[in-house]
C-alpha cells in the first residue's frame, strides 16, 4: 500500500535519538529469569529518547514501547530475540523478511548473523532510523528499506523477488494478515524457513487471515511469550534448545 506515517500529530518534527550499546549471549540477561541468548549478539542500536514524549496525545514517533524497552534493559523482547538469535545462527544465504521493521531490530539481528534484509515500515523517520543502525554498523549495503502501509492493495512477493527466507518477522498492528497474504507465495513455495508474527485480535480479524494462510501452507504454529507472561510457561514450550535445520 502506499499510505505512510510521515508527521508527528504533536508537532515535534524529528524526534530526539539515543544509542544503546547491545551486548547478548550466553549467561546474558537483559532482565532478571528472562533468556540469554544463544550466540553472541553486538551492535550499537539507535532509539529514541522516549522518556521525553512519553505521555505525548496522538501519534508520536519517539514515545515508543521499543525505545523505552531498549533505554531500560538493552534489549526487545527478550525471549523473541532469543528465539530469532538462534534461528539466524545458520544457513545464512537465506534473506531476512522484516515487516514492521521499526527502528531495525529485528533487521539488525538478521545483518550481524550475515543475512540480507529487506525491512518494511508505514513510519518514515522509523525506517530512516533502520537505514542509520545498519550504516553506523556498516551493513547497510545488505539492507533494503521500504516505507508504507500493508492493506488490501499490496501486491503479494514472488519467490523470484525475494528467494528463500530464513526468518520473516511480522508485527504490524493488525494488518497480519495483509501481511500474510504477501507472504502466501513464499509459503506456498516453502521458501520461508521461520515466521515470527505478533498476532493483535485487538485491532481487528486480521490474525484469522494470518492463522489459515499459514496452516494452508502447511506450517505448524507455536505460541511464544507475550510481553509479561511468566517465564515457566514459555519455557514449557518448543524453546531455542530444540530448534533444528
Amino acid at each position: 500500500g502506499s499510505a505512510r506515517l510521515d508527521g508527528c500529530e504533536a508537532g515535534h518534527g524529528r524526534h530526539d535519538r539515543v544509542t544503546v550499546p547491545v551486548r547478548l549471549g550466553p549467561g546474558v540477561r537483559s532482565i532478571p529469569d528472562g533468556p540469554a541468548c544463544p550466540h553472541p549478539v553486538e551492535f550499537d542500536f539507535t532509539v529514541f529518547d522516549a522518556a521525553r514524549y512519553a505521555g505525548t496525545e496522538g501519534y508520536c514517533a519517539g514515545d515508543c514501547e521499543l525505545s523505552r524497552a531498549m533505554l531500560e534493559q538493552g534489549c526487545w523482547e527478550p525471549w523473541q530475540t532469543s528465539l530469532a538469535v538462534d534461528i539466524l545462527s545458520r544457513r545464512p544465504e537465506r534473506a531476512v523478511l522484516d515487516l514492521g521493521s521499526h527502528c531495525g531490530w529485528y533487521s539488525m539481528l538478521g545483518l550481524v548473523s550475515g543475512h540480507a534484509v529487506w525491512a518494511l515500515d508505514a513510519d518514515v523517520e522509523h525506517a530512516a532510523v533502520c537505514v542509520e543502525n545498519a550504516a553506523s554498523a556498516r551493513l547497510d549495503d545488505r539492507l533494503t528499506v521500504a516505507v508504507g502501509w500493508l492493506d488490501g492493495d499490496s501486491e503479494p512477493l514472488q519467490p523470484h523477488e525475494v528467494g528463500p527466507v530464513r526468518l520473516a518477522k511480522v508485527d504490524v498492528e493488525g494488518a497480519e494478515g495483509d501481511a500474510a497474504r504477501v507472504l502466501a507465495p513464499l509459503l506456498d513455495a516453502r521458501l520461508v524457513d521461520y515466521a515470527l508474527v505478533e498476532m493483535s485480535p485487538e485491532f481487528g480479524d486480521g490474525w484469522r487471515m494470518a492463522v489459515k494462510i499459514f496452516a494452508d501452507a502447511g506450517y505448524t504454529g507455536h505460541l511464544l511469550a507475550d510481553k509479561g507472561d511468566d517465564v515457566e510457561r514459555f519455557e514449557a514450550l518448543p524453546l531455542v534448545s530444540t530448534l533444528a535445520g
